[in-house]
């Protein structure tokens, strides 16, 4: 399976297999699933990726989250309809998308615990956060921002 590009594992209910050795993976879906650890590591096998879908997720994976910040090749993330880990925000988790570099597609809808979106890729073209109450932006000038870089494209 190391040329496989595309990968669906959505709705899987046993433990997910680690996804190491699939470097030309370029989509990836893990909606409805729970991310144990080792799903997704940090040892540059995903580095392609430029798709990841992670809808309803449990984002209790044993730091699953900080290991995804390091696919820099990432383009549009997918979290809508997830939770955070016991006892968490998703702020935690969102503050490290600034540093996903490239990413142009961000969706955040049907969240939980996301009271604020504190800064956001200067990269980002799609932000989508309907349905998740009480959420709230960073300041206009971060949002002008991103609009006068998407104008420039």
């Amino acid at each position: 399976m190391p040329c496989l590009e595309v990968l669906s594992l959505n709705s899987l209910s046993c433990q997910l297999p680690s996804l190491s050795g699939l470097s030309l993976l370029r989509k990836l879906q893990l909606d409805q699933c729970n991310l144990t650890p080792g799903v997704i590591k940090s040892d540059n096998c995903l580095n392609g990726l430029k798709e990841l879908s992670l809808r309803n997720c449990n984002l209790n994976g044993g730091g699953a989250f900080q290991r995804i910040l390091h696919l820099s090749s990432l383009e549009v993330l997918n979290l809508s309809g997830c939770s955070p880990e016991e006892g968490g925000t998703l702020s935690d988790i969102i503050v490290g998308i600034r540093h996903l570099s490239n990413l142009r597609a961000l969706n955040l809808s049907h969240c939980k615990k996301l009271p604020q979106i504190p800064w956001l890729p200067s990269s980002l073209r799609l932000l989508d956060i309907h349905s998740s109450i009480g959420t709230s932006l960073p300041p206009m000038y971060s949002l002008v921002n991103c609009l006068k870089s998407a104008s420039q494209v």
